[in-house]
């Protein structure tokens, strides 16, 4: 579980993460370009100006997250619970 852990600026480009428990994790400025994050927990996860290209987003629990900035040109968002999310800027 990376539950509330601090991976601010990490590379997880390709990452396996499925099921993941990203919960209340910062993930801000990381790059996650590819990755699988099918059914992951990101619930009010910081992921400001998150790299998530091509990345594997179905099922993903966003709600709370906050997704501003980030760039998801290209990802899997089906089934994805963005819901109260913050979008602002991102692509």
């Amino acid at each position: 579980t990376f539950m509330s852990a601090n991976l601010s600026q990490a590379s997880l480009n390709r990452a396996k993460l499925q099921g993941a428990n990203l919960a209340d994790a910062n993930l801000s400025h990381s790059s996650l370009n590819s990755s699988d994050l099918t059914s992951a927990n990101c619930r009010g996860a910081n992921m400001q100006h998150t790299q998530l290209r091509t990345a594997t987003l179905r099922k993903v629990d966003f709600s709370e997250a906050n997704l501003s900035h980030a760039n998801l040109v290209g990802a899997r968002l089906e089934g994805a619970n963005l819901a109260t999310a913050n979008l602002d800027g991102a692509n």
